[in-house]
């Protein structure tokens, strides 16, 4: 059950950036292919993608800039460990009101000192379901709120949400939700004043055509023809702003939380930049690389340093995976001498990334350390 309106007031958490994870867990490790026993650096966030590896047998190590995005999954993991799905779900907030804080405290002393100190000081968060703080999504909260009644009527919402079959979503689709109306919000809502206010405002982002809505319409009509909208987590969610029991995340279902639980011990969590991470890497370097969209937030140069570093720091024919809102990226003259874009793995992964707001994703392979 989705949890009541009065327990969603605002209750910010500084420097949580997502609770949810915006990347497919599955594209992320079919691209990367990691085997037991893997070397794997991945940027942390909310954590999904790094437990979706550890899960597989990779030793994760987990990096984020922000020590909020680390407390975050680290409390996450510790319920996983100690609790079963359920009561997981209703510590995050997934779940009814019921005793959010009696299962903080049952984790509280697997947590490090770091994260114990930050959920302490939040704990008003965690009565409230953490799993809504995130600035991205209140981001989206916001947009649900403001643009998506434009966008299309609450009856024919509930309609592909409550679609039987793929041929029923796709023709609501065609017929009720791919109108006038929805391409003039989606102009509306992707104006460059309408995405700084609500805080999408990236060095990459500011680069990307002004025409921005047209692309993003077309992959939310390709979202329709390949995923059951209703029965996605997360695009359920988005569309909703409700968690219940039957649509959770991935890594809550069952066999996927014991093979979580199991892989655990594997996730090293690492505080500081990316950049850091990368110039202290493990005998033998790295053999998989989970990016996200860390390239989206640096800008040109630094996102140069860091792919750079990565050729480096990696083992022969290690995998690198990374989400981006623009086009491609361009390669220095050394870098692309040994970073080399897997188109096919590359189109695969673009195609079968279920949240249409990435314009793609993509696959390389490091040929030789440098």
């Amino acid at each position: 059950m989705s949890t009541p309106s009065l327990e969603r007031r605002e209750a910010p958490v500084p420097g949580l950036l997502a609770t949810r994870g915006w990347f497919e867990p599955a594209v992320a490790t079919t691209a990367l292919a990691v085997t037991p026993g893997a070397r794997v650096l991945a940027i942390c966030g909310a954590g999904e993608v790094a437990f979706s590896l550890a899960a597989a047998g990779a030793a994760v190590h987990a990096v984020d800039v922000r020590q909020a995005q680390l407390a975050y999954a680290r409390l996450v993991l510790a319920g996983v460990v100690a609790l079963p799905p359920a009561s997981t779900r209703s510590m995050l907030g997934m779940a009814h009101f019921g005793r959010r804080l009696w299962f903080y405290h049952h984790v509280r002393a697997a947590l490090d000192e770091g994260s114990r100190d930050f959920w302490d000081a939040h704990e008003g968060a965690l009565r409230l379901g953490v799993v809504d703080q995130g600035s991205v999504e209140r981001r989206v909260a916001t947009l649900r709120a403001r643009v998506l009644p434009l966008a299309v009527p609450a009856s024919v919402l509930a309609r592909v949400l409550a679609a039987q079959t793929m041929d029923e979503q796709r023709q609501l689709f065609r017929e009720r939700w791919d109108t006038w109306r929805w391409h003039g919000a989606l102009r509306m809502a992707f104006a460059p004043l309408a995405l700084a206010s609500v805080g999408l405002n990236s060095p990459r982002l500011a680069a990307v055509r002004a025409d921005y809505a047209t692309p993003f319409a077309d992959r939310v009509r390709r979202v329709f023809d390949t995923v059951h909208v209703g029965r996605h987590p997360g695009l359920r969610w988005a569309l909703t702003g409700i968690s219940d029991d039957q649509h959770a995340p991935t890594w809550l279902e069952s066999a996927r939380y014991e093979a979580l639980r199991a892989g655990a011990a594997g996730i090293a969590f690492v505080h500081g930049r990316l950049l850091d991470a990368l110039r202290d890497p493990p005998v033998g370097g790295w053999n998989a690389y989970f990016l996200a969209d860390a390239l989206d937030e640096l800008s040109p140069d630094a996102a140069a340093e860091v792919l750079e570093n990565v050729v480096r720091s990696a083992a022969p024919g290690a995998r690198v995976v990374s989400w981006r809102l623009g086009g491609s990226y361009a390669r220095s003259a050394s870098v692309a001498r040994h970073l080399v874009r897997d188109v096919a793995a590359s189109v695969l992964a673009s195609a079968t990334e279920p949240i249409p707001a990435w314009s793609g994703v993509d696959v390389e392979t490091v040929l030789r350390p440098g």
